[in-house]
């Protein structure tokens, strides 16, 4: 379904498809959250630390320039700027990066998956945390392309994503469509029931987190890929 659009400074409605109508609607969602707000997705400290050590075990010395797609207000753009890389912190929304905080070697820019108008080729590393589930299944192919598309033909992609303990089949879902365009080379599943207010509490349920896995299921994921090399 097309729906008409009026663009500003003209009365004539311009038509958008359905990709450019979500387009749209999230790029005004995002705006307003992250006006009324420092920062609406304020990560999970454990799960986040987690992350960024899984990050930083695989953007070794020859990634050296690196894309943060959904970058928010840059708490992992920080952390790859301390580790001396060259980065591109990316959002959707133009107040989150007004938050950012200037530094050598980083260059903000406002995009929105599932297509951007960055450069093909142009990253080591392309990093998409915690994005996809906020897209339609039927984006979740072109998302993959995308990050494909911007990396460099050996270059990794390290992609994560919550999911509702009741879903079922969601990792393999996953781990299916990444194999779209990477190869594999590490994975790591996690389990919170719940973020203590406690610190202390909390990184001694993480410690125990292995010995509930199996009984109460995945609720996040992150994986690491290899960009695959193209066919004749």
């Amino acid at each position: 379904m097309i729906l008409p659009m009026v663009k500003e400074g003209t009365s004539t409605p311009v038509k958008l498809n359905r990709y450019q109508q979500l387009k749209a609607e999230r790029e005004a969602l995002y705006e307003r959250m992250w006006l009324l707000s420092d920062n609406p997705f304020l990560p999970e400290p454990v799960w986040f630390d987690r992350t960024f050590q899984f990050v930083k075990k695989h953007v070794t010395e020859e990634c050296r320039v690196v894309v943060d797609l959904g970058c928010g207000k840059g708490e992992m753009t920080s952390r790859l700027l301390d580790l001396g890389k060259e980065v591109d912190a990316v959002d959707i929304a133009s107040n989150a990066l007004k938050k950012i905080v200037p530094r050598e070697k980083l260059r903000t820019l406002r995009e929105a998956l599932p297509k951007t108008k960055l450069i093909d080729l142009s990253y080591d590393a392309v990093l998409a945390l915690d994005l996809i589930g906020g897209m339609e299944q039927e984006e979740y192919r072109l998302f993959f392309s995308e990050l494909a598309r911007i990396g460099k033909r050996e270059s990794l992609a390290i992609v994560s994503t919550p999911f509702d303990r009741k879903t079922t089949g969601g990792l393999e879902r996953f781990l299916s469509l990444f194999a779209t365009e990477y190869e594999l080379v590490d994975l790591e599943c996690g389990y919170l029931r719940f973020q203590p207010k406690s610190s202390t509490l909390t990184r001694i349920l993480e410690q125990i987190r292995k010995f509930v896995l199996a009984e109460r299921g995945i609720t996040h994921v992150i994986a690491c890929g290899r960009k695959k090399r193209l066919t004749r």
